[in-house]
């Protein structure tokens, strides 16, 4: 649900074309497929191939005891979609699109543009004192500060790799392949089991996500470079024409 489907053309059909592995939950994967055509055009070629699909949990939270919500990604303003949270609440966001989605929803919501450190530091600047609700996945990969509670609302199901996947993997081209968390590295570096053909560049969105994947299973692994959207899209930029 949610792949591209591939041309059997070699990667040389265009002459700059590159092609751009996203294994990201459908909804994050299409919005990052988005930025990428809006910042490159046509030069680059995604394929959706999630290696994980969210699965909301029946919990039942009251928000009117909260005075704010913080939200670590888009699933979790999902989440408060489902479960009913009112737009008068405002909302932390780690990054521009979280905050989005949120907006999305009639929300006043200020982004930290970044990772959980940046987070942190936009609830103790913003929200210093509020009370609030994190709408979280089982996993968490930081902890936010502050008086808040964390809610458990949705978890990550594994997805086996799929046969797009397997098609990209089998080639002997280069292949880009965006990392956001140290997870979704892991489940990666996982698929691609006893090798792969093609030439992979692994884009990270920090060292801890790169430090993950086994280097003898790619070209190149970047991870410089600020950990947001946007710094995800700077380090992929030497790949595509100006």
């Amino acid at each position: 649900m949610g792949e591209v489907t591939l041309p059997h053309a070699p990667y040389n059909a265009h002459p700059f074309l590159m092609r751009v592995l996203l294994t990201r939950p459908l909804a994050q994967s299409e919005g990052f497929a988005a930025q990428i055509r809006a910042r490159f055009g046509e030069v680059v070629e995604t394929a959706i191939c999630p290696l994980v699909e969210i699965v909301f949990l029946p919990v039942e939270v009251d928000f009117s005891g909260f005075d704010a919500v913080v939200f670590t990604s888009q699933n979790g303003v999902a989440a408060y979609h489902r479960l009913g949270g009112p737009a008068r609440l405002s909302a932390y966001c780690v990054g521009d699109r979280t905050a989005q989605a949120a907006r999305g929803l009639g929300m006043e919501a200020f982004s930290a543009d970044g990772d959980v450190r940046a987070l942190n530091a936009l609830v103790a600047k913003k929200a210093n004192g509020a009370k609030l609700a994190h709408l979280s996945g089982r996993d968490v990969a930081g902890k936010i500060d502050g008086n808040i509670t964390r809610i458990e609302a949705y978890f990550q199901a594994p997805v086996e790799p799929s046969p797009a996947m397997q098609a990209l993997l089998a080639h002997d081209d280069t292949l880009i392949v965006p990392l956001f968390s140290a997870q979704g590295a892991r489940r990666f570096d996982a698929a691609i089991g006893q090798g792969s053909r093609a030439g992979l560049h692994a884009i990270c969105m920090s060292r801890a996500v790169a430090d993950q994947l086994d280097p003898a299973q790619f070209k190149e692994i970047r991870h410089d470079g600020p950990p947001s959207a946007k710094g995800m899209l700077d380090k992929m930029s030497d790949f595509f024409p100006p």
